[in-house]
């Protein structure tokens, strides 16, 4: 409500509570310049008050620094007349226009946030998880698996600890204990080797069944690639969302104890990303090639896998992709970077 007074003034009705009182005085309100005037008495200079929009629409608050408070409504004019500039915020609530084409703005910067925000967030968390996460997700995992799949493996153990051997031989200097390799019979599972974040590799009698030695040598190579980058971690979190990466930052004990319960049904089930694959691939190229071994084995156990009947009635018994194909899917990029380089056939 606004009238004016001379020619050149213009005042408007406000309510004034005074600091520490509810009850509410009517005074009038004018601009000088950038100081609000009171009653046409009482100046309050710009740095003793504070300028707050109303959310929506209602009344503009004039904060002051004696702890005073002054609504006015319509106090957008007056706020104009002090010299005031509307933030972008309340700029778009007063225009549909405006808040309309911000919508693919803010779709677009949400949309950025999750796809390399995200992925960020979760893997500088992955980083600095204590070593006891790790471990109590990989047995929380061990135990899922060997809950639903009760096959004693039928492995030989001559080549279990031919196997054995090769593992603790790729690792090298890294900590012994921290690699265990772990045999199983799972025909749901079908062909198929998966690495869990503490550095247990699983392996299934379906896998070894139609792979020798040298081919599930180099499957293993890709398996400690994921081991090494903490992929299965890292995925993991991604998967959890943004809740479960802020309670990691800031040391939410409740929250995070849902990721724990969460994590090895995501390990299990969660597609490792094209980024991770080609990380493991690289583990296990360069370590073959490195340790003279030819980096052809990888790509003949891939389409060994891809063929087999073994996957093909695991399928059928799932309903569904099974297997090292569910979670490591097979492109013909990744078999053509094996086949470059293996060696030349004179």
């Amino acid at each position: 409500m606004t009238s004016s007074v001379g020619p050149d003034t213009e005042t408007w009705t406000g309510r004034l509570f005074r600091a520490g009182l509810s009850r509410a005085e009517t005074v009038s309100v004018s601009a000088r310049g950038q100081d609000l005037v009171l009653d046409g008495t009482r100046t309050v200079a710009r740095h003793g008050y504070t300028i707050v929009p109303p959310i929506g629409g209602g009344y503009w608050r004039f904060d002051f620094a004696n702890g005073d408070t002054l609504e006015v409504i319509g106090g957008d004019a007056l706020a104009a007349a002090l010299g005031h500039r509307p933030s972008l915020l309340s700029r778009l609530e007063r225009s549909w226009r405006l808040a309309l084409a911000s919508v693919p703005v803010l779709l677009g910067i949400g949309g950025a946030a999750w796809y390399w925000g995200v992925p960020f967030a979760a893997d500088q968390a992955a980083a600095h998880l204590p070593p006891w996460v790790e471990r109590q997700v990989t047995q929380a995992s061990l135990d899922l698996i060997f809950r639903d799949e009760k096959g004693q493996s039928q492995v030989a153990p001559a080549r279990r600890q031919r196997l054995t051997a090769i593992l603790a031989d790729m690792v090298g200097p890294e900590p012994l204990d921290r690699y265990h390799l772990h045999f199983l019979d799972a025909p749901l599972i079908g062909p198929n080797a998966f690495a869990l974040p503490d550095g247990d590799i699983v392996v299934t009698d379906q896998l070894l069944s139609i792979l020798d030695d040298e081919e599930v040598t180099a499957v293993l190579a890709h398996e400690v690639g994921h081991v090494r980058h903490r992929h299965g971690l890292r995925l993991a979190l991604r998967a959890s969302g943004l809740s479960i990466l802020a309670a990691a930052a800031v040391g939410d004990a409740s929250t995070a104890g849902h990721f724990l319960v969460a994590a090895p049904v995501l390990l299990l089930n969660l597609r490792f990303t094209r980024e991770f694959e080609t990380e493991a691939d690289t583990t296990a190229l360069e370590w073959l090639s490195q340790g003279g071994r030819s980096p052809c084995t990888f790509s003949h156990a891939l389409r060994k896998i891809v063929d087999s009947p073994e996957m093909k009635r695991a399928g059928e018994i799932a309903g569904h992709l099974p297997g090292w194909l569910a979670t490591h899917p097979v492109t013909e990029e990744r078999l053509r970077r094996f086949d470059a380089a293996c060696p030349v056939k004179s």
